[in-house]
């Protein structure tokens, strides 16, 4: 029962599924902030009969990660009446353990610094100068490292949400990303309070290059009205509002592959 609550509703009574050269699944199509979708078809010919196609296609989601494999299977004499599905669903990536996220940050750490310092130095925005972007681009830079995928930008080490936090900001280091949700901060200078500002819109993000102390970081950010990137700092005992993930940089196998094949063992 789990595995067909997940399934991915297709509607194949519509038959849209026959001009296999370029159809796409309609829900994905209607619902595209869903899932990324990579697909493939093949053809088999025989003498004796119709030709069979198969499609496959292969989504990760957006909200969770998680991979669901969908294949199709026809013969074009009667796509309607033959067509069969099925459909395997994996969970989202396993959390790695702490040796390995320490094993992360120095690998991929510094050369994400490395990026968005060197991009600061040259007085422009990456890209087009949106805030993801400079993330983006980032972890795009360094090899065998996942880049942003949405709103994850690896394995999530620490939140806070609102005025409660979850995990412990020590274990934050230069290079991870933060990925702010309409987060509030009353920032104070000398104990007086001097002014209030918000992060995200629903969304901003930031790169932090140092670690000053315990929750306090310093990043470089571009996005909204800024003319080029900027550095300030995050202090998360100054949030009141919103919600904040710091994303540790994670290998790209850590996702699962998206290839349009379907194994053996997805039977």
């Amino acid at each position: 029962m789990a595995e067909q609550s997940s399934n991915i509703p297709l509607t194949l009574e519509t038959g849209w599924f026959a001009n296999y050269h370029t159809s796409e699944i309609p829900y994905l199509q209607q619902n595209p902030d869903f899932a990324l979708v990579n697909r493939r078809a093949s053809e088999l010919h025989s003498s004796k009969g119709p030709v069979t196609v198969t499609v496959v296609f292969a989504c990760r989601k957006y909200a969770d990660l998680s991979r669901t494999f969908i294949k199709l299977e026809w013969d074009t004499a009667d796509a309607l009446h033959t067509v069969k599905s099925k459909q395997k669903h994996f969970p989202p990536p396993e959390p790695v353990g702490d040796a390995d996220l320490q094993q992360f940050s120095g690998t991929y750490g510094p050369r994400i610094v490395k990026f968005c310092e060197d991009a600061f130095a040259s007085g422009f925005k990456v890209g087009d100068g949106e805030c993801w972007t400079l993330a983006e681009k980032a972890l795009e830079s360094v090899p065998d490292c996942m880049t942003s995928f949405g709103v994850f930008h690896g394995q999530s080490i620490f939140s806070r949400d609102a005025k409660v936090s979850n995990g412990n900001p020590n274990i934050v280091q230069p290079g991870d990303i933060i990925q702010y949700t309409r987060a509030k901060f009353e920032e104070h200078e000398g104990g007086k309070l001097v002014r209030i500002v918000t992060n995200g819109a629903p969304n901003h993000t930031s790169v932090i290059v140092a670690v000053i102390g315990s929750g306090v970081w310093e990043v470089l950010e571009q996005g909204g009205s800024l003319s080029k990137i900027r550095r300030k700092l995050v202090k998360v005992e100054e949030m009141v509002e919103g919600k904040i993930v710091v994303y540790r940089p994670v290998p790209k196998a850590w996702l699962g592959s998206l290839v349009p094949e379907w194994r053996p063992e997805y039977d």
